[in-house]
């Protein structure tokens, strides 16, 4: 799946892409608009399996927006209906799933998988996070978190790994408040994990619902075992675990981290 500033990328690396701006009193092109179109594309390849090839030929570009003057549609043999692994797909989209609803201090609330299209509210909430917070999950000031590393994040391969938001349920745009991932270590029955929860959210029971979810999904995969990396000094986290049955042994390649581990 592409996502906005991967279709950014895709247009800036393009050969026509200084055509795009302003020339000789004529305003730019809506990069906007040829960004939804690439986006728009993708999801139609992530919908239609037996689709092998699109081609749009001319592609008009202006200020309003896009036209497409001429379009044909390749058809290949596989079935026009994705299967549940999305087999055809490089990587794995966001599952169809419940979404679950529920209530807490701040409002109506609802727990999902992240998907895609999640990055700039992801980028929202990392900006919103404290130092402390920060570090405590990337080992780094939030500053210095990458665009390519956000992007990571929300492009996920939901065949090895599964990622979890915690959202609040406002119609005026939904704001993150709380990440969650499992990635599979390659080759074994074990997974890793991690969690962030707004400084704010903190204390609220979002990380202990975030990390029960993560349990289920590694005992849908069959793993064996779950295992997070905490500082030593992140009592709340360490607190957390203990409750949650996890133990924990120093870890080897850092001596200000303890690894705890759950087996499932």
């Amino acid at each position: 799946p592409i996502i906005a500033p991967i279709a950014e990328d895709l247009i800036d690396r393009s050969p026509v892409a200084p055509a795009l701006g302003a020339f000789r009193g004529m305003p730019p092109a809506s990069r906007d608009a040829l960004v939804r179109t690439i986006i728009s594309l993708s999801r139609m390849a992530e919908s239609i399996p037996s689709i092998a090839e699109v081609i749009i030929d001319p592609l008009f570009v202006d200020e309003d927006g896009v036209l497409a003057i001429d379009c044909s549609v390749a058809i290949c043999a596989r079935s026009p209906m994705p299967d549940d692994q999305h087999s055809h797909m490089t990587i794995a989209p966001c599952p169809i799933e419940k979404i679950l609803h529920f209530k807490s201090k701040f409002g109506l609330m609802r727990l999902r998988s992240i998907k895609s299209d999640d990055f700039d509210a992801l980028k929202r909430l990392i900006s919103r996070i404290s130092r402390r917070s920060a570090y405590m999950r990337f080992h780094k000031d939030a500053s210095k978190i990458t665009d390519e590393e956000l992007i990571d994040f929300t492009q996920i391969d939901y065949d090895r790994e599964t990622a979890l938001c915690i959202e609040d349920d406002s119609t005026a745009g939904p704001e993150l408040h709380a990440v969650a991932r499992l990635r599979t270590v390659a080759g074994t029955d074990e997974a890793e994990c991690g969690i962030l929860v707004e400084d704010d959210c903190q204390g609220n029971g979002f990380g202990t619902m975030l990390m029960k979810r993560l349990e289920q999904e590694a005992r849908a995969r069959k793993l064996k075992t779950l295992t997070g990396y905490i500082f030593s000094e992140n009592i709340p986290m360490r607190a957390l675990m203990v409750k949650l049955g996890y133990a924990n042994t120093p870890c080897s390649e850092d001596s200000s981290m303890l690894m705890y581990r759950l087996t499932l």
